[in-house]
């Protein structure tokens, strides 16, 4: 099987030996692993987050899963990934679900804890039918956040290339 890696990568200094790590792993189980960090290292200088989005798109389509590391809630990339994931069909690990073992969750266990999961949100009062819509409003308000402080960053170098320089 080929699994395709997702995680966060902007704003973390250890993301190439995270995503190696599950490579590395992924690989000792006789499946295939498709490293997007590796690959997109290669892609030249100024290339935007859109062309990495792009090219991950295009690597995910080769691959018959994903395989989701832990701390990526707040990634604008990987929610888009996931998202564009559950539109190939493909099955979604997750590290942040593995117990402590060598091997990636199988199907039955994931379903367990999605189980257990609904059944926590059931008891706070949130239906079944609105866990779409707030998994959908989450990784909308995760992008626009994203793309907002893209575009702060980019206001903030160019206030800075055009002020007055201080001697």
């Amino acid at each position: 099987m080929r699994v395709y890696i997702s995680g966060a990568i902007t704003e973390t200094t250890d993301y190439m030996e995270r995503f190696a790590a599950a490579e590395e792993e992924i690989n000792s189980c006789g499946d295939v692993a498709v490293n997007p960090a590796k690959i997109n290292a290669s892609m030249p200088v100024g290339t935007t987050h859109s062309m990495y989005m792009e090219v991950s798109y295009a690597l995910m389509r080769t691959c018959d899963c994903m395989y989701v590391l832990k701390d990526w809630r707040n990634s604008a990339g990987v929610n888009l990934e996931i998202e564009y994931a559950r539109e190939l069909g493909m099955t979604i690990f997750y590290e942040e679900n593995r117990e402590n073992n060598k091997t990636l969750p199988n199907e039955k266990e994931l379903t367990r804890e999605q189980l257990a999961e609904l059944e926590a949100y059931r008891a706070s009062g949130v239906k079944a039918e609105d866990l779409k819509t707030i998994d959908e409003t989450y990784r909308e308000m995760a992008v626009k956040l994203y793309l907002a402080e893209r575009e702060i960053e980019r206001l903030n170098q160019i206030i800075e290339r055009l002020s007055p320089k201080n001697p």
